[in-house]
């Protein structure tokens, strides 16, 4: 099964945490919250995931999750330019 996850926001209102670190890879319990939201789409059967990401931070979530093999997922990047709201998000 397929799923999408949107981290193309700023993470405007978690500021100063996300200065340095999207808020999808800031850590809860010592893994980032991404992690706990791929592990939990794998339990219900997604495993062909695409994360929209900006093009700022595509690089730290490729660094941080790779491929998603070690996680039991296999993850694509989907780059969104130009932030336009979560309808524009879902149709790149």
């Amino acid at each position: 099964m397929k799923g999408v996850i949107l981290c193309a926001g700023e993470g405007t209102r978690m500021r100063p945490l996300t200065y340095s670190l999207p808020k999808h890879l800031i850590p809860i319990a010592n893994r980032p919250v991404i992690e706990h939201i791929l592990g939990t789409l794998n339990q219900a059967g997604v495993t062909d995931i695409g994360i929209v990401v900006g093009p700022t931070t595509q690089i730290s979530f490729q660094n941080a999750l790779r491929d998603g093999s070690s996680l039991g997922v296999r993850l694509t990047y989907i780059v969104q330019d130009d932030p336009r709201g979560l309808a524009h998000a879902v149709s790149c």
